[in-house]
């Protein structure tokens, strides 16, 4: 990945990652400068960090910014689960795989309430059961997340993938 750091004329200039090369045995970043002309059609892609870690948007349950996490999610601790969260800050939970484009759980096997944190995290409280109550922290739930990793005050850390 190359960050721009500016322009000399039209030639660009940029701290460049993977300069290191097999001869050096590890990676490292340098100042590159162009041969020539900055031509933007041979860009290969490019990313808006404020856009991906969502930084100036601190969504809560309904927020169209926060879309990116409803639907299904399955979540692993050593067994699966299949978690459904809804717009409305509820999710609902399943051991029966669903497909993406399945409804919301017609007879759910939990209940909770999620609220978000900026910058990226979820909290999940379950509704009480099986001797106790349960709070998982998902720690890394950044916007348009595919993979969450979390922890619970009950059961071992959890990975969840969006479905």
């Amino acid at each position: 990945m190359d960050v721009c750091l500016g322009f000399d004329g039209d030639v660009l200039l940029r701290a460049a990652g993977g300069q290191g090369g097999k001869s050096m045995g590890c990676d490292v970043i340098k100042r590159v400068r162009g041969n020539g002309p900055y031509d933007f059609k041979k860009l290969v892609g490019w990313i808006d960090l404020d856009t991906y870690f969502d930084a100036a948007v601190s969504p809560t349950a309904g927020d169209a910014a926060m879309a990116w996490l409803y639907g299904w999610w399955k979540v692993w601790d050593g067994s699966d689960y299949y978690y459904y969260f809804f717009p409305n800050g509820t999710v609902q939970y399943i051991k029966t795989q669903p497909t993406s484009s399945s409804p919301p759980p017609a007879h759910p096997l939990n209940t909770g309430n999620y609220t978000y944190a900026s910058p990226a995290t979820i909290v999940i409280d379950w509704n009480p059961m099986d001797g106790g109550s349960t709070r998982e922290t998902f720690y890394n739930a950044y916007a348009r997340a595919t993979k969450m990793n979390a922890t619970s005050n009950r059961y071992s850390p959890l990975i969840a993938t969006r479905i």
